[in-house]
């Protein structure tokens, strides 16, 4: 323990124990703490209050470190729905206040305790699951793709314990298949037990273990091991939108500072800076310390602010490659990108021993004690003595469709034993795309890059189209086989959406349907099929006087408690049927995105940006995104045949073209009814239906589905050798048949 001496840090657990190095990391991050009497009680099943604390700072809010101004919003929001209880610990009273505010508790729906959140009560492994995920997507960029397989005859949890097991959120060490099998077995073995479980044999539930086993209380040890994990995968302290190095929920909740704004109060400091050194984001009076130097340029804030003129914030204020110290200690203007040269005399860089050509200069960049901009291209040099420790790296193989994030990419040149040629430093590797509908997604810069140390490095740069573009590498000159490297340019998040109706007039009376397709895109109208995103379908009255009769049918209903038709898609696009209702009416149809992170304009006065910090509308997250499209029932819908000819030779071989139209009570051609219809002759040895009355060899049928077009079909029926009337009938869903005789 760090301030009691000679003690553990936890009464009752130690080094080694299940979970300590678990509970360890959620310490440190200000997420879990032990009780007062310094013991975890690792064993012992955790509460409904305790589990809210657990899970908000699994995506970055601490709930027990809120600002005062942040506390009364919350407690503002939370009054006005909520919960009953007179028992609910201080400890975490804002943790349930946040959770409710959030959507992601509520009160019990059924017994005695309707209303109530209950917090001394246990949660199942189930419901863990389910909050744990469904929590992370209320992080704009770090949440996990869910698996989406078809509920029908499976526990409501059944997508959210795939989910879980594929991405090794659970304990290990409780059930041998979650731990050794791969999502695809898995899923058998889950299948298998559900099957067990609703054999209808005495028991029901106890005959699968594995299904009893979920239907348990999770321990505080378990809970918090999942959320350690997930958090290990899912890190929200990456949700840090302006760079400041503080997570974004840290500064909206803790520190009060403006997420997207690096520097809240303008007094040059930066907000992470700021909460390490100790003073105050929000006051611009303390950010002053002439004698710091912020950037690490080699320039005091004193010195850039009052002599040179240089932002103390940016090492390389005029953004020419070398940092502000360097450009004075070569007698260069650092406001001027212009005289930033990196080869010849007028950079300072000679190297008095000649050159390798001779020139007296060395070519590159490098000198030792300059600090080149990492986003400049330049020859490596050849002692390998640049210092990179301030250089932030990470592997990638995916960049943000932007039109702006760029990864560095690397061509290494191997000699015939597979040995980097660490002697090469002429050849001239030449980088490229593979396909030319790859430069649609991304650009490369410089294309021809000289080998320093077998080694060649480009820029790629994300446009703001999505694609798959893959980078190929050659040496200028040489015939060597290359490796090639695909990039994934990702949608941005969903920022609109479309609504399109197959048939925007249907038939009332509950039997007819219309297909809805929807599609979510990015701002630059790319299709969102970069992770799992969830749209709510809806259906209400054109006036806006509440729901309609016509509802969205809920087979598909990933969430039948929470209002509407929930769907996810992973493809960016979604397709669900609107049934008619009994009576006649006009209908929207909506589908939305809801951001996790937006106000609604009832709530704009606990807006936690404009009403508590006095940013103003620029803090505001982009809103939830909507699509409607209207449809009318009908109840005066009808279909109509028409013959080309009324008669037919029995020869066997004489066709007829039959219309088939909806119309309505007064014969008059509906507009846009979409749909399929059925045509069939009910005595065969009359007649049939052939595909292509120009092929006498045609396919026949008795019957024939043809999609309506214009509200219109056409079909084609032939003779046979049989004299007398021929019988046909039609059928469009929700629509009374209809009857003809040839």
């Amino acid at each position: 323990n760090p301030v009691k001496p000679k003690s553990s840090l936890f009464a009752d657990m130690k080094p080694g124990d299940e979970g300590y190095g678990d509970l360890v990391k959620l310490f440190r991050r200000g997420v879990f703490a032990p009780d007062n009497d310094g013991k975890v009680r690792p064993n012992d099943a955790i509460t409904r209050e305790e589990f809210i604390k657990l899970d908000l700072g699994g995506i970055c809010i601490i709930c027990d470190r809120f600002k005062q101004n942040i506390k009364d919003s919350v407690m503002s929001l939370y009054s006005r729905s909520a919960f009953p209880d007179s028992d609910i610990s201080p400890q975490y009273k804002y943790c349930v206040a946040e959770g409710k505010n959030r959507g992601i508790i509520s009160g019990y729906q059924a017994y005695k305790d309707v209303g109530y959140y209950v917090p001394k009560a246990n949660i199942t492994r189930a419901e863990a699951t389910k909050v744990i995920l469904e929590t992370s997507r209320q992080q704009s960029e770090s949440f996990p793709a869910f698996v989406q397989e078809s509920l029908t005859d499976k526990p409501w949890y059944y997508n959210y314990v795939l989910t879980a097991q594929k991405e090794g959120i659970y304990p290990k060490g409780r059930v041998a298949e979650i731990d050794a099998m791969k999502p695809d077995e898995f899923k058998k073995f889950f299948d298998g037990e559900i099957i067990k479980a609703s054999s209808g044999l005495p028991g029901g539930v106890a005959n699968s273990q594995f299904m009893m086993w979920m239907a348990q209380p999770i321990s505080r040890v378990e809970f918090a091991i999942m959320v350690s994990r997930f958090v290990g995968k899912y890190d929200c302290f990456n949700n840090d939108q302006d760079g400041d190095t503080l997570p974004d929920n840290f500064e909206k909740y803790i520190y009060g500072s403006n997420p997207t704004d690096k520097d809240t109060d303008k007094g040059s400091i930066y907000d992470g800076v700021e909460v390490y050194r100790g003073t105050d984001p929000l006051e611009k009076a303390d950010d002053i310390d002439l004698g710091a130097d912020p950037d690490h340029d080699g320039l005091t804030t004193g010195r850039e602010k009052d002599e040179v003129g240089t932002d103390p914030m940016n090492p390389d204020t005029d953004g020419g490659g070398i940092w502000d110290g360097d450009e004075l200690l070569l007698g260069i203007n650092p406001l001027n990108q212009g005289d930033d040269k990196t080869v010849g005399t007028a950079s300072g860089l000679e190297d008095k021993g000649g050159g390798a050509d001779g020139s007296g200069v060395v070519d590159g960049a490098y000198v030792s004690g300059l600090h080149i901009g990492t986003k400049k291209i330049y020859n490596l040099p050849a002692d390998g003595s640049v210092d990179t420790s301030e250089v932030n790296t990470e592997d990638t193989d995916r960049i943000p469709a932007d039109g702006v994030t760029s990864i560095y990419v690397k061509a290494s040149v191997y000699d015939a034993n597979g040995d980097l040629k660490t002697g090469d430093n002429s050849s001239v590797v030449k980088f490229s795309f593979k396909n030319a509908e790859d430069a649609k997604s991304a650009t490369l810069s410089p294309a021809d890059v000289k080998v320093t140390n077998g080694i060649a490095e480009t820029t790629l740069t994300s446009n703001t189209t999505t694609g798959l573009p893959v980078i190929i590498a050659t040496i200028d000159g040489q015939n060597v086989p290359s490796d090639e490297k695909e990039i994934e340019v990702y949608a941005l998040d969903p920022a609109q959406a479309t609504l399109k109706v197959k048939s925007p007039v249907i038939a009332s009376g509950g039997h007819s349907n219309s297909s809805i397709h929807a599609q979510l895109f990015d701002k630059n109208y790319n299709l969102t099929n970069n992770g799992s995103y969830s749209l709510t379908f809806d259906a209400v009255k054109d006036d806006g006087s509440g729901k309609s009769e016509s509802v969205i049918d809920a087979s598909l209903d990933e969430d039948p408690n929470t209002d509407g038709v929930q769907m996810s898609s992973v493809t960016g696009e979604y397709d669900v049927k609107l049934v008619s209702g009994a009576n006649p009416e006009k209908v929207k149809v909506t589908a939305k995105y809801h951001n996790p992170t937006v106000q609604t304009a009832e709530d704009n006065a606990n807006n936690l940006a404009a009403d508590l910090l006095n940013l103003g509308a620029q803090f505001f997250k982009p809103a939830d995104v909507v699509a409607d499209a209207g449809v009318e029932t009908r109840h005066d819908l009808s279909i109509r045949l028409t013959p080309d000819k009324h008669e037919l030779k029995a020869n066997g071989a004489e066709i007829a073209l039959v219309k088939a139209e909806i119309v309505d009570k007064s014969g008059v051609l509906v507009s846009g009814f979409e749909g399929s219809v059925s045509l069939k002759v009910l005595n065969k040895n009359m007649g049939a239906l052939v595909l292509n009355p120009l092929d006498i060899n045609s396919q026949k049928a008795q019957t024939q589905t043809k999609e309506l077009s214009g509200s219109s079909a056409s079909f084609y029926v032939q003779s046979s050798r049989k004299a007398g009337d021929m019988e046909l009938s039609a059928n469009v869903g929700g629509i009374n048949p209809a009857s003809l005789k040839i």
